[in-house]
């Protein structure tokens, strides 16, 4: 089950990574002539840096965990 969780959840920030920066700059006003083609400024960035902030941890975290377990190799052999 737990493993149903990861690959769900890897799938769906993959997805979302792929909808929001597919649409780099989406319009931000509703126009007459397309009016469901527009997405909120605020909900649009803040999805932005929600997702920046995801990859900056994940990356953060395999430095990090990489660095111990290069130090660990390094130091205790």
């Amino acid at each position: 089950m737990d493993t149903l969780l990861f690959l769900f959840l890897f799938g769906w920030q993959i997805a979302g990574t792929f909808w929001t920066f597919n649409i780099w700059t989406p319009h931000f006003e509703q126009l007459l002539y397309e009016p469901s083609n527009w997405c909120d400024k605020t909900v649009y960035m803040f999805t932005v840096y929600q997702l920046f902030t995801c990859y900056v941890v994940i990356a953060a975290f395999v430095l990090v965990l990489g660095t111990i377990l290069f130090l660990q190799k390094c130091c205790c052999s």
